[in-house]
């Protein structure tokens, strides 16, 4: 028969590598390349957002206070697609002209990110 004191053990193992597995999802997104992560920029704020504890738009809105201008031309895009997160629209409003001015300074970003959190 089992004791358990076995069974806790097991328990308390099997949580720890549970655990592991969770928090190593966000390494495993920021080894891409910066060009991988900014075709997926939607949920690279959804990783910082869950390992900071804040909110993805306020780091979307934090970036964004960086790149003059961008923030109401993202606006705009984001109300043609309100069905969209914020971070959502700014995933596809990089890939509108307005968007591609502002692509070496999002990738900028990134890198920060990557060397910040990761």
């Amino acid at each position: 028969m089992v004791s358990h004191k076995r069974i806790l053990i097991a328990l308390v193992a099997l949580f720890a590598l549970s655990t592991a597995s969770v928090s190593a999802a966000p390494d495993e997104f920021f080894q891409q390349s910066v060009t991988g992560i900014v075709r997926n920029i939607d949920r690279m704020y959804d990783e910082l957002a869950e390992a900071t504890g804040r909110r993805a738009d306020d780091l979307l809105r934090q970036d964004l206070s960086r790149l003059p201008g961008a923030a109401d031309k993202l606006d705009s895009f984001h109300d043609q697609v309100p069905s969209y997160s914020r971070a959502q629209a700014f995933k596809h409003w990089l890939n509108t002209r307005a968007g591609r001015e502002y692509y070496d300074q999002v990738q900028s970003l990134v890198m920060e990110h990557k060397r910040r959190y990761w």
